[in-house]
């Protein structure tokens, strides 16, 4: 619900939730437990079969599988990514700003 302001009862007046109060106070959906629930019931199957598909003829399926079996064991692999791009800030001024959210103090002015 929300107040006459507009403002949801569950927040204060900069929108933040107060104290105490959830944002979700019905909690997460039941069916979305169902559902990871029953798979994994069925994940040791998965992995088997996954497994047998990484000795396929098919080298594509072959390799899906190894990837799919690989991912799962070890996590997926990092991705690089390529930042371009000009912030204003330059040299000492993004040392000063690196350093302030080290301390836990807010950015100086640039």
């Amino acid at each position: 619900m929300t107040d006459v302001t507009g403002t949801p009862e569950n927040r204060d007046e900069t929108g933040r939730f107060q104290k105490g109060q959830s944002g979700n106070p019905g909690g997460r959906p039941k069916a979305e437990s169902e559902v990871r629930e029953l798979a994994q019931q069925h994940g040791p199957a998965a992995v088997n079969r996954l497994v047998a598909l990484m000795n396929s003829r098919n080298e594509r399926v072959a390799v899906a599988a190894c990837q799919a079996v690989l991912d799962r064991g070890y996590g997926k692999a990092p991705q690089a990514m390529k930042v371009d791009g000009d912030l204003g800030i330059h040299g000492s001024g993004l040392i000063d700003i690196l350093a302030s959210l080290d301390r836990d103090e807010p950015a100086p002015e640039t």
